[in-house]
C-alpha cells in the first residue's frame, strides 16, 4: 500500500501555478502551471528564458479568468494597467508583479 499526502500551492491567488497530482514533490518547488494558463518565465527584455534554466519573472502571456479587472479607486483604470501591463509594453501580457521564479527539470 503506498500513503502519500500531496501537497500543492497557488501563486498569491491567480491560480497561474499550481500542484500537480501525478509529479513528485519538492521542498521549496511549485509544481506546474495552472491548467488552461499561458505562463511563461521572460528576462527584462520579454524573452521566454525558461529552457535555459535561468531565473526570470513569471508572467501570463493570454488573459485568465482570475485577473483583477479594476483596483479599488482607480475609475480610468491607469493603475491597473500600469501595475499589470506596462512592463512589456510590446507583449500583450500580464506581469505578475515582481514574482522571480526558475524552472527546475526534474527526472521523474
Amino acid at each position: 500500500m503506498i500513503n502519500y499526502i500531496h501537497l500543492m500551492t497557488d501563486q498569491l491567488g491567480y491560480e497561474v501555478v499550481t500542484g500537480v497530482p501525478s509529479l513528485p514533490v519538492h521542498a521549496g518547488e511549485i509544481q506546474g502551471k495552472g491548467l488552461g494558463m499561458k505562463v511563461e518565465v521572460l528576462d527584462p527584455s520579454g524573452n521566454n528564458i525558461e529552457h535555459t534554466g535561468e531565473a526570470g519573472e513569471l508572467v501570463c502571456t493570454r488573459p485568465h479568468p482570475s485577473l483583477p479587472i479594476a483596483f479599488w479607486g482607480d475609475e480610468s483604470g491607469k493603475r491597473l494597467r500600469e501595475t499589470y501591463f506596462s512592463f512589456y509594453p510590446g507583449l500583450k501580457s500580464c506581469r505578475l508583479v515582481y514574482n522571480f521564479v526558475k524552472i527546475y527539470f526534474h527526472l521523474l
